[in-house]
């Protein structure tokens, strides 16, 4: 029996991944554990490599998905265990001493387990480690604790997770979301602990290459990038917490999400109202640099100061990113009359028809 997927959906070329995965290889021993790659850099050199690897547990697959969420998704599909734990192929996963990996049994009523995290680039070595549990006895409980403990990143996304719960958490971003942009990871992060309580392992611990996001620069220039890779205007990037909050909300709102609708939306205004206050708070630097606002700018701190409540925030989030990105309107009501629930949906106006 399989207990632990280690799903790696890889973009690099073999110099680059090769680290990763064979950190991954390297847990095979523990038994229970099988290694998925779903490679899709088109490097002949690592289909040659991989593709020959004779392991137990391993499988390599040539991936013909480019969108990076349908490679998460194609790596999901492909594996056997109860528990798949997504590894970037820049990212570094290693036991440590007393590392076993759970049974079945253990894990019931959890949504999975946390492993212990750090972050590493080059300029600033190994920083911001973190091991802790996610708990609570309801959905707003488990959010809240969330956001005590993490530390502002979204490492947690990273967990060994219930392969059906992740099913749940794909299906409908993959299905009907108007961009899957990689932002979009941060809400999938709020809907998972909102699902269930995760427990920690400390005795696995996961290296999170921070490169790409370790200074101020780089978080402007990679996130314009990545407005740009998926059809939106840089521009966006101005309002990427509108569009955060908008998407957190439907996913811990989703339908398959088997709780009651009121503990759900409950827990779904308040990862709302997280973004909204950092959406304000970027405003607010906005308008205290030196640099003159243009009128839509201008309408869109009208258009949040006159929220309080959270329901109104997240109103304020959707008139707002109207505003910004009409041609999204259409898409983002098919996201919502597909995913939400048809009851949350109603109750917060935005029902379809």
């Amino acid at each position: 029996m399989t207990t632990l997927s280690i799903c790696i959906p890889s973009h690099a070329g073999l110099p680059a991944a090769r680290a990763s995965i064979d950190s991954a290889l390297a847990l095979l021993p523990y038994g229970e554990v099988e290694v998925v790659v779903s490679d899709n850099s088109g490097d002949e050199q690592k289909a040659a490599y991989y593709g020959a690897l004779q392991r137990e547990g391993f499988r390599y697959l040539r991936s013909s998905h480019q969108d990076a969420m349908h490679n998460w998704s194609h790596a999901v599909d492909n594996a056997s265990g109860v528990l798949v734990m997504m590894l970037g192929d820049d990212d570094i996963v290693t036991a440590l001493p007393g590392f076993a990996v759970p049974s079945a049994q253990s894990l019931a009523g959890l949504a999975g387990f946390r492993p212990a995290f750090a972050m590493f680039s080059e300029g600033q070595g190994v920083y911001r480690p973190t091991n802790f549990a996610v708990q609570g006895a309801r959905a707003t409980d488990r959010v809240q604790d969330y956001l005590v403990k993490n530390g502002g990143s979204n490492v947690t996304v990273y967990s060994a997770v219930r392969r059906d719960i992740w099913r749940s958490l794909f299906a409908g971003y993959l299905a009907h979301h108007p961009s899957r942009a990689g932002y979009t990871d941060w809400s999938l992060t709020f809907a998972l602990v909102a699902t269930a309580p995760l427990t920690q392992q400390g005795n696995l611990l996961y290296l999170y290459n921070n490169a790409n996001w370790d200074s101020a620069e780089k978080i402007r220039s990679n996130t314009d990038r990545g407005m740009k890779s998926v059809g939106l205007p840089n521009e966006a990037s101005q309002i990427q917490m509108a569009l955060q909050a908008v998407d957190t909300f439907v996913a811990i709102c989703r339908a398959d999400l088997a709780l009651p609708a009121d503990e759900k939306l409950e827990a779904g205004l308040l990862a709302t109202s997280v973004y909204f206050n950092s959406l304000v708070g970027a405003l607010q630097k906005r308008f205290e640099s030196n640099e003159t606002p243009t009128p839509k700018l201008l309408q869109t701190a009208k258009i949040a100061l006159s929220a309080q409540q959270p329901a109104e925030q997240l109103s304020a989030c959707i008139v707002i990113l109207e505003m910004w990105l009409p041609q999204l309107r259409e898409p983002y009501q098919n996201f919502f009359d597909n995913v939400l629930d048809p009851a949350i949906a109603k109750a917060v106006g935005l029902a379809g028809g």
